[in-house]
């Protein structure tokens, strides 16, 4: 595997044994149980910049009226429907969202961490399954919105940081002044960025407004759809995007908007999950988990998506304009069948992580694919035994492409050459 870079931000995980002689995998606010696989409660002893403990589910910890919301740099009242800038300029509105007690949304899933709410947004949308999904551009985003998946998109983050080494990003970033982050989801990515690089200015652009208010000066979010006309009045240095094979109808528009928004010489990443089952033996050859997979592509390509898409993200951006084009697979076994114990570890995340996904993925898919309702709960717990099975030798991947925009200097016609002929 390629040496990792860009290492700010610190360790991602850790493995530590419980009183029942499992071992249990622990990221904030949740526990792994090495028996089952599953996601747990875990006690959190820690307080926040206020003072209150992060564990005490009824302690508020906040600082603001709760009359507002608190968004970044931006402060709502919902009586007037008016927003202040603090700092960004952009045009958006942020009272379109409010703040619920932390009691779950969906019994025995943890509970967010580190704010300890579940962030719902007015005008969401709930289905006959009883999960929730963005209502802004209604369709847009097939997987749910709700307290649920934020818990997930949180946990799935500390996959990422694992095989990463720790780092947020590949790219050889430097100290970016403005980063972008598109489609942050709950902004956890964003917030670590904003902390770990103080000096830099984070914006995270999403469809659903289900941001925290972790009263990080320097991170704000805005309502955006990427594929449409971007509302930023300036350029930025480093352009982010994760886990987005499922958001756009035209990934090649959202890329080359982000060539034309960056500064010259700046980065963009783009890192993302690659659902094609592999094994280094053929045992997922004939499982339920390999029907699973196949048919949740056919779903997902009958709405217009390609979970397969990342393969082709070098060509973009290359076609965009990009240079020092860098492309990484990296492998993430589906369960802690390896040896190895950096990818035992990697693979007890990621099966949680499918433990808690597969509900979201397959609600929309598995019925377009031509499975009942019975039929596709049916292949889900079916799939979800298999993950969750040691003897099948599975891994999928994730691909890390970054490229540069080049200084103008760089492409132009009237360069001297690098040396001249004797």
């Amino acid at each position: 595997m390629d040496s990792m870079s860009n290492t700010k931000g610190g360790n991602a995980g850790s493995s530590t044994n419980d009183n029942t002689g499992h071992d249990s995998l622990s990221s904030p606010g949740r526990t792994i149980d090495s028996s089952t696989g599953h996601l747990s409660h875990s006690s959190i002893e820690s307080s926040d910049s206020s003072g209150a403990s992060i564990g005490d589910k009824t302690s508020k910890a906040r600082t603001y009226d709760e009359d507002s919301v608190v968004r970044g740099g931006f402060y709502a009242d919902p009586s007037t429907n008016e927003s202040l800038d603090t700092g960004l300029k952009t045009a958006t509105a942020w009272s379109s969202n409010f703040w619920l007690k932390p009691e779950p949304v969906v019994p025995d899933t943890p509970e967010r961490i580190p704010t300890g709410y579940t962030i719902s947004e007015p005008g969401s949308i709930v289905e006959g399954s009883g999960r929730t999904y963005n209502g802004y551009r209604e369709g847009k985003y097939l997987l749910p919105n709700d307290g649920a998946e934020q818990d997930r998109l949180d946990f799935q983050h500390e996959i990422f940081r694992i095989a990463f080494d720790g780092a947020l990003t590949l790219a050889p970033i430097g100290e970016p002044s403005r980063v972008l982050d598109i489609a942050t989801g709950t902004g956890i990515w964003a917030f670590e960025f904003a902390e770990s690089y103080p000096n830099s200015q984070v914006v995270g652009t999403d469809l659903s407004l289900i941001q925290p208010p972790r009263n990080i000066p320097n991170c704000t979010f805005v309502r955006e759809d990427s594929e449409e006309l971007w509302v930023h009045g300036f350029k930025f240095d480093y352009i982010h995007m994760r886990q987005v094979c499922t958001c756009f109808d035209n990934d090649m528009a959202v890329i080359q908007q982000a060539f034309n928004h960056l500064n010259e010489g700046g980065w963009m990443e783009i890192q993302d999950g690659y659902l094609e089952l592999n094994s280094i033996d053929g045992t997922t050859e004939g499982t339920s988990l390999q029907r699973f997979i196949d048919l949740v592509h056919s779903g997902f390509r009958a709405m217009g998506r390609d979970l397969l898409k990342a393969k082709y993200y070098k060509k973009w951006l290359i076609q965009a304009g990009f240079v020092d084009i860098c492309e990484k697979r990296l492998p993430v076994p589906i369960n802690p069948w390896p040896q190895e114990p950096r990818f035992k570890n990697l693979g007890r995340y990621q099966n949680a992580n499918f433990h808690q996904a597969v509900e979201a993925i397959s609600l929309k898919t598995l019925p377009k694919a031509g499975l009942s309702q019975v039929e596709a709960r049916d292949l889900m717990a079916q799939a979800d035994r298999d993950h969750n099975n040691q003897a099948i030798h599975g891994y999928c991947s994730i691909y890390v492409v970054y490229g540069r925009k080049p200084c103008a200097w760089e492409i132009s016609s009237q360069k001297l050459p690098s040396a001249l002929n004797q």
